[in-house]
């Protein structure tokens, strides 16, 4: 499988936490939680050193009688320390939170993940803010020592919190979750200093001999539309995001035949195109974790899914909805398409339901990573321009309980040209 960085690395179990919730009152929420670990030290060896993994805090751990509260219902500790006589040596590691099953509601569990260093090298970014736990796992981190370290430490605390949210919480009554971390050896390619673009990396593979990459794409045909898959690769265009002339270059053709899988921050990805701007746009497909156990990246399905959702869960015949982000508040009508008032249709007020389950998976899993700088602030694609206003006959006024026909549905329908190049305006 064609792969733009697949990293080798030596999966090691650390600690499994084990946490159910039992109901015990009516009144409030009162539940009992387990916290389980071998509490044993395991190692991490490389050819520049050792590393030593240790948890601490007894190999059982019982909480009872808490309430939905601010403080943390569990603490979990551990620490590695490392050991390197190699004066230029880099010892990398990266520290995942494994989800095994998660029953309560969305975001109803957060977690804390704090860090300490004696010694050298880089430890994982503190998270003090709350980060939700999902039914899917996450990506902690990354952290390295490097050059001479005697007994270096890195220490972790990791807090769990069922927290109160001025709400009926009854839902979350007799749930359970069942979650561990695991830490695995990683060797940055970049050595952990700034590497060469993304967009540059996928230009530099199609050089032939000493022709560039994008001079290579730019003097292919447009491809015919009509064909639904026709020549598979990349090929060039022009589009929103257009600077200084220089084109977008994006993928098109069979999936097995494209040379566009990607491992970031944890994840799959599959690479969708090069934005005239430089920036990279990149369509989810799974964890990382599921690529290690499945040497294969994915293809479709629910691991392809940070999960289901509608896309708002209010409708009442008002236009607005259409919107990734839309103007008043859930509930109230629009009066207007466009304006600067917060009545109008397309007025980026208010979000709606799938835009808040992507902004949560964000902020669990990208937010406040040490790679969150490689993060590119683009505009959402959602196209409402009305049919006539590309081409179609006048229909709905794009607001209120006015039947719409946009213009992506005019394109599939009478003419799937340029579907590649589209963008909100």
């Amino acid at each position: 499988m064609k792969q733009l960085k697949i990293i080798n690395k030596l999966l090691i179990g650390l600690i499994v936490i084990l946490i159910f919730f039992f109901l015990v009152g009516i009144t409030y929420s009162y539940f009992l939680a387990d916290i389980i670990d071998s509490e044993t030290e395991t190692t991490l060896t490389s050819e520049s050193g050792r590393l030593d993994i240790k948890y601490n805090g007894g190999s059982i751990i019982n909480e009872s009688g808490f309430a939905p509260s601010s403080v943390p219902f569990a603490t979990k500790e551990f620490s590695l320390k490392a050991n390197s006589n190699i004066k230029d040596a880099l010892m990398g590691y990266r520290i995942f939170l494994i989800i095994d099953k998660n029953t309560f509601s969305t975001g109803a569990i957060s977690y804390t993940l704090t860090s300490t260093t004696s010694g050298n090298g880089q430890p994982l970014q503190s998270t003090e803010d709350y980060k939700s736990l999902y039914t899917f796992s996450g990506y902690l981190g990354t952290g390295y020592f490097e050059g001479l370290a005697i007994d270096a430490i890195h220490t972790y605390e990791l807090k769990l919190y069922f927290l109160d949210t001025d709400t009926n919480q009854t839902a979350d009554m007799e749930k359970s979750i069942k979650t561990h971390v695991e830490v695995e050896n990683y060797i940055d390619p970049c050595n952990y200093q700034e590497c060469p673009g993304l967009g540059e990396a996928i230009l530099a593979q199609e050089a032939d001999g000493e022709v560039d990459g994008a001079t290579v794409i730019e003097t292919k045909d447009t491809p015919d539309f009509d064909e639904i898959n026709g020549e598979s690769g990349l090929y060039a265009a022009e589009d929103n995001y257009t600077v200084n002339g220089h084109k977008s270059y994006y993928y098109r053709g069979l999936k097995d035949e494209l040379n566009n899988n990607l491992i970031w921050g944890g994840f799959q990805w599959k690479i969708v195109r090069i934005n005239g701007d430089g920036s990279v746009r990149l369509v989810y497909n799974g964890t990382e974790l599921q690529f290690n156990k499945n040497g294969t990246v994915n293809t479709t399905g629910t691991n392809t899914q940070i999960g289901t959702s509608v896309f708002n869960e209010t409708n009442c015949d008002d236009a607005k909805y259409v919107g990734y982000m839309y103007g008043g508040a859930n509930g109230s009508a629009s009066t207007s398409r466009n304006g600067s008032i917060p009545t109008a249709a397309t007025f980026n007020q208010t979000s709606n339901t799938i835009k808040d389950v992507l902004d949560n998976w964000y902020k669990t899993n990208i937010a406040d990573r040490p790679f969150e700088f490689d993060v590119a602030n683009n505009l959402f694609c959602n196209d409402r321009r009305l049919q006539s206003e590309v081409g179609g006959s006048s229909t709905g006024e794009g607001h209120g309980k006015s039947v719409t026909i946009y213009a992506p549905a005019y394109r599939l329908e009478k003419s799937n040209t340029n579907l590649i190049m589209w963008s909100r305006k």
